[in-house]
């Protein structure tokens, strides 16, 4: 179950490849969470709306990298302040105490499979291009003394959609994660992390529409919803 009492002992982390080989098949090693096929988490979350803090929360992530994610945020009581799904560029927030339902969709951060790739500089930093069909759909952003990948960017149409900035490695495991789908940012920072453990294909179904109002995830925080 995803709950915050419900994890077991941290597990062994995937080892880091070597920091300074920026080819192409080196800095798709060191993509965050590379080699890894699941996580689960305790996590502190703080939520911000155009640069302000409007929530913050504990709560609990199940994670399949790079783009299938639940995540439950719980009041101080242990009742579920808002849960989150993300599968391949939709995401779901369900507000059980307003019973609303926030619906949005963002660019897929999965790789396509006629994806090809380019290595290049970025104000010194090393970056992964992903192109598809000749477009730009994701670049890969890394620290140039770690090898670190701090920064995903995924495009939609040449515009750049959703970022995911990452932080505090261990190995290829990143244990601070944020995602800014512009206006709102969303922070978590990982606690006992598990990885490559079992996780449930029911924990990322959509939420049921029957009776909730559904509204676009732009809308979540903002003060009259």
């Amino acid at each position: 179950s995803l709950a915050a009492c419900s994890f077991g002992p941290r597990r062994g982390m995937a080892p880091a490849p070597s920091i300074m080989e920026f080819s192409e098949e080196g800095l798709k090693a060191r993509r965050a969470f590379e080699g890894i096929d699941s996580i689960r988490a305790e996590v502190k979350v703080r939520v911000s709306r155009d640069g302000r803090k409007v929530a913050s929360f504990k709560g609990a992530l199940a994670y399949r990298p790079p783009d299938t994610m639940r995540l439950r945020m719980f009041t101080p009581f242990g009742t579920t302040a808002a849960d989150l799904v993300r599968v391949v560029g939709r995401t779901e927030v369900l507000v059980p105490g307003k019973d609303n339902l926030y619906v949005g969709w963002t660019p897929s951060l999965a790789i396509p499979d006629d994806a090809e790739f380019k290595v290049g500089l970025d104000k010194a930093m090393p970056v992964l291009a992903v192109f598809s069909g000749g477009e730009a759909v994701a670049r890969y952003l890394y620290d140039q003394k770690t090898g670190d990948n701090i920064q995903v960017e995924s495009f939609s149409g040449g515009q750049r959609a959703l970022v995911m900035r990452f932080g505090d490695f261990d190995g290829t495991l990143a244990r601070e994660v944020e995602f800014d789908f512009g206006s709102l940012v969303i922070e978590m920072e990982l606690r006992d992390t598990e990885v490559g453990v079992k996780l449930e294909d029911r924990l990322f179904h959509p939420f049921e529409k029957e009776d909730r109002q559904v509204l676009p995830l732009g809308m979540l925080f903002t003060k009259n919803k």
